[in-house]
């Protein structure tokens, strides 16, 4: 873990956020529109897929040193593979190798963006705030 001032805090948001997609991904859908009106919904969905797991992702490289990326990538593909696993338990969500596909591609490029200079970011937030705290 990078040397934070507030690892808790940084990590503690981030479970918080893992938790929260967990939730949401196992509840039934919550569009009140009937299946021509959601047309655009269907569509997106990979990109949300990805968009997700590419957050996540820049959020945890946030927190850790580049060393330990393989290892966030790896939970993080851990974690979409879990999601996909438990939704298919489920009556009212399918599990699909796309959407787990999608969550793959948002991981990768959340792992290039931070290997080429967004990780480390809550480091970089903390040393800001403090420079300004001591003005």
């Amino acid at each position: 873990m990078l040397p934070l001032r507030y690892p808790r805090t940084w990590l503690g948001i981030g479970y918080a956020l893992t938790i929260g997609t967990f939730v949401v991904t196992l509840l039934p859908e919550l569009w009140p529109l009937d299946y021509e009106d959601k047309r655009w919904l269907m569509k997106s969905d990979k990109l949300i897929h990805g968009a997700i797991f590419f957050f996540l992702t820049i959020w945890f490289s946030g927190q850790y040193q580049r060393q330990y990326y393989v290892r966030l990538g790896a939970a993080m593909l851990f974690f979409g593979g879990f999601i996909e696993v438990c939704q298919s338990f489920t009556a009212y969500r399918t599990a699909e190798l796309m959407d787990f596909v999608a969550d793959a591609g948002g991981i990768g490029l959340g792992l290039l963006l931070a290997l080429i200079g967004l990780g480390g970011w809550s480091l970089w937030i903390e040393r800001k705030l403090a420079g300004r705290g001591g003005e």
